[in-house]
């Protein structure tokens, strides 16, 4: 399966890994100013996105599950690159 599929698997671990992954290989080639920049992109787009009136509970959910991804990636990852 390729990281892109994986970002669309159903298990929450495969979807962490893969975004894992991609977010790795991003950030290992930027500064830190450039990942902070990223991260509040990042963060504000799911903000966005959680009030969209058109979302159901579902897909709430899911803006919110990957709001947790990426806010436990951001604080995880550059200190290990």
């Amino acid at each position: 399966m390729s990281n892109t599929q994986h970002l669309k698997a159903a298990d929450p671990v495969l979807r962490l890994n893969a975004l894992e992954t991609v977010v790795r290989a991003m950030l290992s080639s930027m500064t830190p100013e450039q990942i902070n920049k990223a991260r509040l992109i990042a963060t504000r787009g799911a903000q966005l996105a959680a009030l969209d009136p058109l979302l159901t509970p579902a897909n709430r959910e899911d803006v919110e599950h990957i709001q947790g991804m990426v806010d436990y990636l951001f604080a995880h990852i550059p200190d290990q690159i």
